[in-house]
């Protein structure tokens, strides 16, 4: 009896400790994401000095990766998004041909917001942007895109809390786009049709929300038809109707036709 409740209590008490370690590792992990988000809005309005000697794409480069996102050039080359960033690791300090420009862009978790985005807003070769689970990314910042609208054709704005439907309903301006990824906006209501809309107006454009609304009614339809759910089409007759009536003139070999003419 004593070994049984002995057990039963380290048990509990081992659950627990798991409990509180992983709570702890969920503290730290949100302190760290917040951290970095006051980074980006503290560089934000300090950019270093040194910003202004750079050519535009590598200074824009530097500014992302400083504020914990990263970058790609034209040459397939990342920078960024490392547990430890070190300055050699910039794109000012990695000698870049002068013919490299930035062509995308993952600030993914960062607290990138409206005044930062200031820091990109001259870049002419952008294509690909993400914005996924960034809690400043606005309606102010969807608008700030048009200065991208020749050249963005994907951009990911899965889980930005403060999108409403009338920043969605400014992507109409960015004529080239193609995929927009946008999970995790529930609180838009009427996001299906605003997005149903926007696939109108812009046929070239793809929206995740109806990919996967389509995706869903097809898989509903062929379960329905696997398990015989549909009324399949009704069978069209062997032969149509002006087929019979000439054939049954021809059966009738004793019509002359052409006594009734004459008459």
């Amino acid at each position: 009896m004593f070994h049984t409740t002995k057990s039963i209590l380290w048990n509990s008490l081992n659950g627990h400790q798991q409990c509180c370690k992983r709570g702890i590792g969920n503290f730290l992990r949100e302190l760290a994401k917040k951290q970095k988000q006051s980074k980006t809005l503290a560089i934000t309005h300090n950019l270093p000095k040194y910003f202004k000697n750079l050519r535009y794409d590598i200074a824009a480069g530097d500014y992302i990766v400083v504020v914990g996102g990263a970058v790609r050039y034209t040459n397939d080359e990342w920078f960024g998004r490392k547990k430890t960033w070190v300055i050699n690791q910039l794109p000012s300090r990695s000698n870049l041909p002068e013919t490299t420009f930035v062509d995308a862009i993952d600030f993914n978790e960062t607290g990138i917001e409206k005044h930062g985005l200031k820091h990109i807003e001259k870049l002419h070769h952008l294509k690909y942007l993400s914005f996924a689970d960034c809690p400043f990314v606005d309606d102010n910042c969807i608008a700030s895109l048009v200065n991208f609208c020749d050249t963005l054709t994907h951009l990911n704005i899965n889980r930005c809390p403060l999108v409403t439907s009338n920043g969605i309903s400014l992507l109409y301006k960015l004529r080239n786009l193609e995929r927009v990824n946008m999970d995790g906006l529930n609180h838009i209501q009427n996001l299906l049709f605003i997005a149903m809309m926007l696939e109108d107006i812009r046929p070239n454009l793809r929206l995740g929300i109806v990919t996967e609304q389509l995706k869903e009614l097809r898989n509903t339809m062929e379960h329905a038809k696997k398990h015989g759910l549909l009324l399949e089409d009704e069978k069209k007759p062997e032969e149509p109707i002006n087929g019979l009536i000439l054939n049954d003139l021809k059966k009738d070999s004793t019509t002359d036709f052409t006594t009734n003419i004459d008459r």
